[in-house]
């Protein structure tokens, strides 16, 4: 049924070639939730004009949800934000993310490896690890944060 929607949805047969190189088909099969999607129109959100609200327990930082876990399916999105000398404290929880600096410097301390990121850098965090975030530079950092709406590891 999934591969006739594609035939029957898809103009391009190179997209249709893509997908298929990729086996969607199996991976829907797999993976794919009953019900409707929460959000069932495409949305657009401008960071610029959302209110930053300051994440508990840290110092110096604020966070943006772009994309929340009841709009969601699968990830929620997220733009944090640090000033100069901003910390988040060592913390483990049972889902990865994925983060891709926007600008400034950040220290990442992922288990025992430090990192150092800078703007156009992305890392992943698996899950149940100990990480925590220092922004290093002069300037306020920004990074984007995505994360799963369940756990990706055993609690």
């Amino acid at each position: 049924m999934f591969k006739e929607a594609l035939e029957r949805d898809l103009y391009e047969p190179k997209l249709l070639s893509f997908l298929n190189y990729f086996n969607i088909e199996k991976f829907v099969k797999k993976y794919c939730v009953e019900g409707e999607m929460v959000l069932e129109k495409p949305k657009v959100v401008r960071v610029s004009e959302m209110r930053a609200e300051l994440v508990p327990n840290t110092k110096g930082t604020t966070i943006k949800v772009l994309f929340s876990p009841e709009e969601t399916l699968t990830y929620a999105m997220r733009v944090f934000e640090m000033e100069p000398g901003g910390h988040i404290p060592a913390h483990k929880h049972p889902w990865e993310h994925e983060i891709f600096i926007l600008e400034g410097i950040v220290k990442a301390k992922v288990g025992d490896e430090v990192f150092t990121l800078e703007s156009g850098t992305a890392i992943y965090i698996p899950p149940n690890i100990v990480h925590e975030y220092w922004n290093i530079g002069n300037s306020k950092a920004r990074f984007i944060c995505t994360i799963p709406n369940k756990p990706t590891a055993p609690c």
